[in-house]
Formats: structure tokens, C-alpha cells, sequence
């Protein structure tokens, strides 16, 4: 692995253009993306039990700020709604005021009349209006009175049978798209029909929620949301408290968004109810009294002054002692229930948090981009360890500016800025080549072997040994190790001697014999003898097995001192050498032919080369 090298000056320069380039382009795709809002939710989130919910844009005009849930639910009386109450009949002895009990369809006519003739517009009516046999004309009127307010919201019980009922206009305009919904719908209360049959609403306009869930167990939670189950869409169906509210302040139904395990949105201005994921009430309401209780009985008179000026959405509630206990458990809650929701009674008051001013964040940039130019000039680990501590740096300031200051501090773009720097300290930071090791003083570098393939691709042949040398004595050459140490070195091949000629003499001048006699002369020219010696093969020693312990070997084995040759007595004397040359060039002897005497010996002059140290010594003449 190549070592890590410091950062120049001009590439330092790169990384903080680099990483300030970075920061400046994730903080501007945060704010237009809406990422930033839920990078302050999760830091929020620390400090605060959730869940919570956030508000703004970070802008100057409107900053981030949370609100979490409260301990105990704080509820204000005066959300709490103007209540016209069905009571049961007077025991004064007066009589009866209403023409049945429960009211008919003409006596709850009657009494929507007089409310609109008191300047009321809207209009919730909590009772179920259900009859078995109505009068059709009764009922007619009621239609028509129905129609004269602005907004009427009815309530109805539904439950879950068997058999699928498709959901009445009124719940239809009422309820809410899945895509509404943020969580796990599953876990909804799930009905498909309505427990009360032939129960009438306002035509055309009116809204419905459902006062009560029969046949589902809710361990005495107040729900908030259900599921109407069909074949083809799942709604998602509101209760009567919800619409009521709603309708009360003028909200659009649009504007409601609803996460389930944390709260319903009513609107982005409205008001704010925590739900469990079971979309009940995360806190049990205080028991609050309705801010005005008229009886159904005061309405047939209709005196101006009943009602407190600015009443609001008035509510038409059932009180009869024999109605179901569902029915009267509602009717009881109905006015704590829509005070909780009116009043944001389960959230903490909102906590704003405003940027940093412009200073703080120069100074805080100004460190972080010091620190990364001192970063980029220490070695890889050193580098790894700055940035490290950069980053945990900025967490501390984000922590600090959120808990003590109050202030936003963007704290992600600042650590994505230093992780991009980081990044690019390490591919600018790599390893260059390094030189070639230079050879110490006094060691010379050991020649190149050369291996043959076939042994290359088996085993290694030979191992290089430098050799510090010692103070006191002379560098030692450095030597290649031999594989096998107890075995004798291969003999190194000895130089070739080239042939030796030896230089014929210039021959002298002799007289012509006689006729017949062939005179034999002395200082007759001698036939030239070419004399060569043998060219010496080199003996190779068979090469031993290689080993694994061989092949380990540290040391080199010692030479072998190298073959003396034997010494050959040269000739005696220069007459016997002649005398022996002599005898060989003699012609031989023929039978028949006169005896010829041997002509005497003739001079031969021969030069010898000195042989180089270590060749064979040359032949002796023979004799």
C-alpha cells in the first residue's frame, strides 16, 4: 500500500472550494424541497417527547417551531358549544310540551325553525333522527327546514355486520381519501353499515359523522376515525366531534391531514387533536360543562336573549334517560370532547426557533473551513482524526444553538460540506511511487539472475542477502545464496584456449644428391607438425534435488577451491624430442627395396603459450 502524503497548498484551496460548494447546494435544494422542516422534526425529537409537530418554513417570517404533547390536557370552557337539549318529559303536571316523546319529526321541525328565526346558520344535531313510522308529511316539513341552514351536521351510529350497505351521501361527503392519511389504516376501526336504519339528513348539504361504533370494543377510548369497508374504495369516516368543530370555525374538510399515532391536522391555521394509531383520543378529555344548556322545551317560546351573543355552531343534543347507554355516553362527553379538540388541549404551547444571526454563522464557518486546511496537510490518519472531530464539532453547536439558545443552527449542510471535503482529502491525499531503494556505501547491487520459465513457475531459486558491513573491516561483496547448502557448488565454466599453431619455419637451401643416391642432410627442412590441444569439456555435477529446507537457506555454502593441475615432467633433452619427431616422420620399410639409411633428424623450433590458470596442461610429446 502506497503511503499518504500531505495535501499542497493549491489542492487545499480545491477541497475547501469544493466543500463550500457542497454545503451552499444542499442547504438550497433543503429549503426548496421542504427537507430542511424535517431535518429540524428529528433533531427536535431529541429534546422533546413525541410526538410533535412542526410549523414554518425557517424564513425570517416564519420561523421553525414545534409543539409537543402537553402532561395533562389543558381545556378552555369557552370552546365548548351552546347545547339544546332533549330531555325527557316535564313531571311539573304541565303536560307534555312535545307531541311525543321522543320528539317527532314536527317537533324537532319546530324547534330548527325557531333556532334559524334567532339568526343561527349552522346547526349540529347530535340525536339521531330516526323514526320507525313517521308521518310523511311531518316528515316532508322537517326536509324543508333541513334545507334552510347554511351547513347541518348529523350524527348516526354505524357498525359492523355481515352484510355491506354502500355508505350514505352524507358520509360520503364527509369522509376523507386514504391518501389523506399518514400510518398504518389497518388498524382502524373497520365499518361497513349503519346501526339505525332510515335515519334522515339535510338534502343535498349535510354532513355526517358517527356518534358511536357498535359491536367494537375501544376499552373506553373516544374514536376519532373509522374505515368504511367496500368492494371497490375504502373511505375514511369521520366522528361527529370532528365535523362539528369543523363547521363551528369554518374550516375547509380539504384541509384536514391526519398521521395516525400522532395528530389530525385540522387545517394548516387550525387547531392540532394527538391520536393514538388506533385513531382515538390521546388523552382522556377533562369532563367540562357546555358553555350554554337550553332545554328543547324554552325553543317553542323562542325569547331573544337565550342565547350569549356570538353563540356559534349550536348543537341539538339527545339527554333522554332510555336511550341506549352508547347514546348517553356520547351525549355526556360530547360537549369535553369538542372543547379538547377546539382548544388544543393535549399540546405544549408552540416554541419558535429563529436562524442564527449572520455573524454566528461566519464565525462558525470560519473555523470549520481553518480546520479543514490544517486537516489537509497532516497524513491519513491524522486527516481522519480532524475531520472526525470537525463533525462531532458541529453536532455539539447544533445541540447547543437548539437547547440553550433557542436558535436554528443548519448543522447538516455544514457536516455534508465536511464530508465532501473529506472525501476528496482522500483521493487527493493518496500514495505516490517511490524510488527505487538506493543501495547503502561500500555494497555493490547484486547482478540480475536469470531464471529459466519452467523453474520460475515452481519454485523460488535463489534469495538476495544484503550484508551491513562491519566497522572495522572491509565491505563484503554480497553473494547469492544457494539453495542446497550441504551440496558442492557447479563448477563455474572455465575460458576455451585456442589452438596453438606453431609457425613453420622458412626452410634453408639444400644441394641436389647425387644420381641413385638420395644423400640424407641434416639441415634438411623438417615437415611442419601442426600440434592442437584438445579443447577441455566442461564437466557438469548433476544438480541436486531441490528442497523446501533448501530453498530456506540463509547462508551461502563455502566455494570450492578450485583443481590444481597435476604438473607433467617436460622432455629431457631437446635432442630426444627431435629424435622422437624424427622417428615418426621416417618413411617405413619396404621389402625388396635396398635398405635406405634414416636421414638424421631434423631441427624443430616450437613455441609455447602459457596455458591460462586453471586449463589443462598441455600434452607431452611421446616418446
Amino acid at each position: 500500500m502506497r503511503p499518504a502524503v500531505p495535501i499542497s497548498y493549491q489542492r487545499r484551496c480545491l477541497v475547501l472550494l469544493a466543500a463550500a460548494a457542497v454545503a451552499v447546494g444542499f442547504q438550497t435544494a433543503a429549503v426548496k424541497t421542504g427537507a430542511e422542516r424535517e431535518i429540524f422534526a428529528a433533531v427536535a425529537r431529541t429534546v422533546a417527547n413525541p410526538p410533535i409537530f412542526t410549523e414554518g418554513d425557517g424564513s425570517d417570517e416564519k420561523p421553525f417551531g414545534f409543539r409537543a404533547r402537553a402532561a395533562v390536557a389543558e381545556i378552555q370552557r369557552a370552546k365548548a358549544p351552546v347545547v339544546v337539549s332533549i330531555g325527557d318529559p316535564p313531571t311539573d303536571g304541565l303536560g307534555m310540551v312535545f307531541q311525543e316523546s321522543p320528539p317527532s319529526p314536527a317537533d324537532i321541525a319546530v324547534i330548527l325553525s325557531n333556532l334559524r328565526k334567532l339568526g343561527a346558520k349552522n346547526v349540529a344535531v347530535a340525536a339521531v333522527l330516526a323514526w320507525k313510522e313517521p308521518d310523511l308529511i311531518n316528515f316532508k316539513s322537517l326536509e324543508v327546514i333541513l334545507g334552510k341552514f347554511d351547513m347541518v351536521v348529523h350524527a348516526a351510529p354505524l357498525a359492523r355486520h355481515t352484510r355491506v350497505d354502500p355508505m350514505p351521501e352524507a358520509f360520503e361527503r364527509a369522509s376523507l381519501s386514504p391518501e389523506s392519511v399518514t400510518g398504518d389504516v389497518s388498524r382502524l376501526p373497520i365499518i361497513n353499515q349503519m346501526a339505525v336504519a332510515d335515519v334522515v339528513f339535510a338534502p343535498g348539504k349535510g354532513l355526517a359523522g358517527f356518534s358511536t361504533l357498535d359491536d367494537i370494543k375501544l376499552k373506553g377510548r373516544v374514536p376519532m376515525l373509522a374505515r368504511w369497508e367496500e368492494d371497490s374504495e375504502n373511505r375514511m369516516v369521520l366522528a361527529f366531534p370532528l365535523l362539528a368543530v369543523l363547521a363551528r370555525y369554518e374550516l375547509p374538510l380539504g384541509g384536514v391531514k391526519v398521521r395516525l399515532g400522532e395528530a389530525i391536522e385540522l387545517s394548516p391555521e387550525g387547531p392540532m387533536v394527538p391520536i393514538d394509531s388506533d385513531g382515538c383520543l390521546a388523552l382522556p378529555p377533562k369532563p367540562v360543562p357546555s358553555r350554554v344548556d337550553v332545554s328543547a322545551e324554552a325553543m317553542i317560546e323562542a325569547k331573544d336573549g337565550i342565547f350569549p351573543d356570538d353563540p356559534g355552531l349550536i348543537v341539538l343534543r339527545d339527554d333522554q334517560s332510555f336511550a341506549p347507554a352508547a347514546t348517553r355516553r356520547f351525549s355526556r362527553d360530547l360537549a369535553s370532547v369538542m372543547a379538547a379538540i377546539g382548544s388544543d388541549g393535549g399540546l405544549a404551547p408552540m416554541v419558535t426557533y429563529r436562524r442564527i444571526s449572520g455573524e454566528a454563522a461566519l464565525a462558525l464557518g470560519g473555523f470549520l473551513l481553518a480546520g479543514m486546511w490544517l486537516a489537509c496537510g497532516l497524513g491519513k490518519f491524522g486527516r481522519n482524526v480532524a475531520f472526525a472531530l470537525l463533525i462531532g464539532y458541529v453536532a455539539v453547536a447544533q445541540f447547543a444553538c437548539f437547547g440553550l439558545a433557542e436558535a436554528w443552527y443548519p448543522g447538516a449542510c455544514s457536516a455534508v460540506g465536511l464530508l465532501a471535503g473529506w472525501g476528496m482529502c482522500g483521493m487527493l491525499g493518496r500514495g505516490r511511487e517511490t524510488a527505487a531503494p538506493q543501495v547503502p556505501a561500500g555494497l555493490s547491487p547484486a547482478p540480475a539472475a536469470v531464471v529459466d520459465p519452467a523453474f520460475r513457475r515452481t519454485s523460488i531459486r535463489s534469495v538476495t542477502i544484503w550484508r551491513e558491513p562491519a566497522a572495522s573491516a572491509a565491505a563484503e561483496p554480497v553473494m547469492n545464496a544457494v539453495e542446497t547448502a550441504p551440496a558442492p557448488l557447479e563448477p563455474l565454466p572455465q575460458p576455451e584456449i585456442p589452438e596453438i599453431v606453431a609457425e613453420p619455419e622458412a626452410p634453408e637451401a639444400v644441394p641436389e644428391p647425387d644420381a641413385g643416391v638420395e644423400p640424407i642432410e641434416e639441415s634438411a627442412a623438417p615437415p611442419v607438425v601442426e600440434l592442437s590441444v584438445p579443447k577441455k569439456r566442461a564437466t557438469k555435477t548433476a544438480r541436486p534435488k531441490r528442497t523446501a529446507e533448501a530453498a530456506t537457506a540463509t547462508e551461502p555454502a563455502p566455494p570450492a577451491p578450485p583443481e590444481e593441475p597435476i604438473p607433467t615432467p617436460p622432455p629431457a633433452t631437446k635432442r630426444a624430442a627431435k629424435r622422437t619427431v624424427a622417428k615418426k616422420t621416417a618413411p617405413a620399410k619396404v621389402e625388396g627395396s635396398p635398405a635406405e639409411a634414416p636421414p638424421p633428424p631434423a631441427k624443430k623450433t616450437v613455441r609455447r603459450r602459457k596455458a591460462a590458470p586453471g586449463a589443462a596442461p598441455e600434452a607431452p610429446p611421446e616418446t
